[in-house]
């Protein structure tokens, strides 16, 4: 005869209900770092060159205090810091791993999710209005250089002109004339 089906007596959790080790590694892509928001280990000197993008980014809204900046542009900045996280990892992968893996095969996936996150950036800057170079503002130095060089020329430019000495571009003979 069979045993009756009965419950199971293990207490070792089952499926979905288990938890993972800290540091364990799922995929090639994911950790249990990243659901901390945490860089993996292996990844951790990544993290200047984040930081430097976030501040560099919030430097560029020009203001002194990042509670100044609104709370949507600034959930745009936070988004568009961690594609930019993202980015890195995967490229750094990429680097680390190579192209192809044991196998010889290509990573296609690895390559198509950094070119989807790249056109994610590229959204979220255009969105932000990035998507113009800044101009490069002159110090007060070379706009008074500048300044002083404009009227140099628009005086030159008027000395030689007939209206500003009160002549109107008569001849003499068409001013006796009158």
């Amino acid at each position: 005869m069979s045993k009756p089906l009965t419950k199971s007596t293990s207490s070792r959790p089952r499926g979905s209900q288990r938890q993972s080790a800290p540091n364990a590694q799922t995929h090639g892509l994911t950790t249990a770092a990243d659901r901390r928001n945490e860089l993996p280990r292996a990844f951790e000197y990544l993290q200047q060159q984040i930081d430097a993008f976030v501040n560099g980014a919030i430097v560029d809204e020009g203001v002194v205090n990042e509670s100044e900046i609104p709370a949507r542009r600034r959930s745009h900045l936070v988004y568009r810091g961690r594609v930019h996280r993202r980015i890195l990892q995967v490229d750094e992968a990429l680097e680390r791993f190579g192209l192809f893996d044991r196998r010889g095969k290509l990573r296609v996936a690895w390559i198509s999710k950094l070119e989807s996150l790249i056109a994610t950036a590229i959204r979220i800057d255009n969105l932000l209005g990035l998507d113009r170079r800044p101009r490069r503002i002159e110090s007060p130095v070379e706009w008074l250089e500048r300044v002083a060089g404009e009227e140099e020329k628009g005086a030159a430019a008027n000395a030689h002109s007939p209206h500003d000495n009160g002549d109107n571009g008569e001849t003499d003979e068409a001013r006796q004339t009158d």
